[in-house]
């Protein structure tokens, strides 16, 4: 059994964490911890092994070798293993952040040939991994008496979720044009900053200009850099994952063709199905008539 931690702050402090039975547990064991953290500062720790900050809401800022990672809320910081640094919550009495901090057991190092040895902040909602983070959040908010099982569960299916991510992430990595590392993973930063921002504007499509501003990158870098590193260019990708989630919606809820091309910026209910039909070889209507 993977042994699991959770717990509970209130105000920024020295890090206590507890097992089921309520006794101190060794820091090298993998641990969940659940925090409600208020204004203040501390450490963050070395591991021995990687470690992972889901921010659900508010800002968690993060410095690992003089360098700053503000972690916003449906964010997450991957953290590489013996890497001490310190946290910073709020600079206001009102400031707090809710978040869950993951440290993986010794045996479940993140992939065999994982060469990202550098913190790296990743928008939750653009990956397998992110998404586990972020509904296993709100379970355990939702389930006190059930936070224990809940966090061993995650545990026990992190480990081969990160794997595809960080060997995404090396790809992507060694593929960016520059001689500096630094470099590499500065431009790979801004392009998850470009993916989160099209994952959070979903009811209009976004141009290239406006997204190129959001990541502080040029257009072209933008466009280039993009379409390596994920497949497609900025607007593809945009466009495909907002006829994906109209699918699921349209299968789930029943939408009909005009709700969901205005729910997800297409300019009207025929140039949606359209695209609907490229994407996915049958009519929008013809979904809805199979889901009934």
């Amino acid at each position: 059994m993977v042994d699991h931690f959770f717990e509970v702050s209130g105000i920024l402090g020295p890090d206590a964490s507890f097992g089921a039975s309520g006794a101190p547990v060794h820091r090298k064991k993998g641990r969940v911890v659940l925090s409600n953290l208020s204004r203040g500062s501390g450490e963050s720790y070395a591991q021995p092994c990687p470690g992972l900050k889901y921010v659900a809401s508010g800002v968690e800022v993060y410095r690992y070798g003089g360098k700053a990672y503000p972690v916003s809320a449906g964010q997450f910081l991957y953290v590489p293993e013996l890497h001490p640094g310190d946290v910073e919550i709020g600079r206001s009495d009102s400031s707090s952040a809710l978040g869950l901090c993951v440290y993986l057991p010794e045996t479940d190092r993140a992939a065999g040939g994982n060469t990202v040895d550098s913190p790296m902040i990743f928008p939750a909602a653009c990956s397998t991994l992110g998404r586990l983070l972020s509904e296993t959040t709100s379970q355990m908010l939702r389930s006190g008496p059930r936070r224990a099982q809940i966090a061993e569960t995650m545990l026990e299916q992190i480990a081969q979720h990160i794997e595809p991510l960080m060997e995404e992430t090396s790809r992507i990595i060694d593929g960016i044009a520059a001689l500096k590392p630094s470099t590499r993973y500065e431009t790979l930063r801004r392009l998850n900053i470009a993916r989160a921002y099209l994952h959070a504007v979903t009811d209009r499509s976004v141009e290239l200009a406006e997204l190129a501003k959001v990541a502080g990158i040029s257009r072209f870098q933008l466009l280039r850099t993009f379409r390596d590193a994920f497949g497609a260019p900025p607007a593809a990708y945009h466009r495909n994952l907002r006829l994906k989630l109209a699918k699921e919606e349209i299968d789930r809820k029943l939408l009909s063709c005009s709700e969901a091309a205005h729910r997800f910026g297409f300019a009207d209910c025929s140039s949606f199905s359209h695209a609907y039909r490229r994407a996915f070889g049958e009519a929008p209507i013809r979904s809805l008539a199979a889901s009934r």
